[in-house]
């Protein structure tokens, strides 16, 4: 066992993490209760190891921030979960410049898997 023993031997390397949170309008923010999609990248130094991408949805579909639930938004349950990055792309897109079909785009997306 003298591998285990010796931390010379043992490379084990740290990952770094970061989080890009966006608002409403697609633009970056620092506060969690404020953001509607994120993406976590690890980084190892500099070279990109994974993303992940999140989205909040309500009642099992994509929240659409001016949908008719938007005036309701303080009192929403709303879940972050996790999608692949094309329907990641569209969700933004639709954030960005508020064109529906974008949205509708993230939905198929979305139940799609």
């Amino acid at each position: 066992m003298r591998y285990i023993d010796n931390p010379e031997k043992n490379n084990l390397q740290k990952f770094k993490t970061e989080e890009s949170k966006y608002d409403r309008n697609g633009q970056l923010v620092e506060s969690d209760n404020m953001a509607l999609a994120k993406c976590v990248t690890v980084l190892d130094g500099s070279r990109i190891i994974s993303r992940r991408f999140f989205v909040s949805t309500h009642n099992g579909s994509l929240y659409d921030p001016l949908g008719a639930s938007s005036n309701r938004e303080k009192f929403l349950q709303l879940k972050t979960k996790e999608v692949n990055q094309k329907t990641f792309d569209y969700y933004m897109q639709y954030l960005e410049s508020k064109n529906s079909i974008f949205l509708t785009r993230s939905q198929r997306g979305f139940i799609n898997g």
